[in-house]
């Protein structure tokens, strides 16, 4: 008997610490482990900087330069990302590999020629990293792997724009 009231008394002292119960505090989304999303890349300081978009999991490399000529959002203009992608520039799109047409068609007496020229490097970078991290997500393999066939029929790698190893 005594140890029965030593127990409960025991018990008693241990549960009844004086914190009184507190109500429900609502504190948003329950957390969420990684979401997949689609990598972009923009510029910020003359670098070019990866953003996840987030949403779906990864584009194909076709709608993921899609949706990197579409340009920045209002916040990630407002972090200081930027594009070095010309409006004028029609991007092609292809098995790892891209062409681009730049500016608006030039009338050549009865016909219409396509304007050339070339990329700003950091433009270019922008679209053969955003292209190399589809393809890596779509393959499953690390970005650095993977290498995207230039117009000029050159691969490179988001590497050789970024410095990274």
């Amino acid at each position: 008997m005594r140890v029965r009231a030593l127990a409960l008394l025991l018990f008693t002292a241990c549960t009844a610490c004086g914190i009184q119960p507190s109500p429900v505090v609502d504190a948003g989304e329950p957390a969420r482990g990684f979401e997949p999303g689609t990598r972009l890349y923009f510029v910020e300081d003359g670098r070019l900087k990866a953003v996840t978009r987030p949403g779906g999991g990864a584009l194909p490399s076709v709608k993921a330069v899609a949706l990197l000529l579409e340009g920045t959002t209002a916040g990630e203009r407002g972090r200081g990302l930027t594009t070095k992608i010309a409006n004028d520039v029609l991007i092609r799109v292809t098995d790892g590999a891209f062409t681009f047409e730049k500016g608006p068609p030039i009338r050549d007496g009865d016909r219409l020629v396509a304007a050339t020229g070339r990329l700003p490097r950091l433009a270019e970078g922008q679209i053969v990293c955003t292209i190399a991290a589809a393809e890596a997500e779509r393959l499953r393999v690390p970005l650095s792997e993977v290498r995207v066939t230039l117009p000029n029929r050159r691969r490179a790698s988001c590497a050789d724009y970024t410095g990274a190893p």
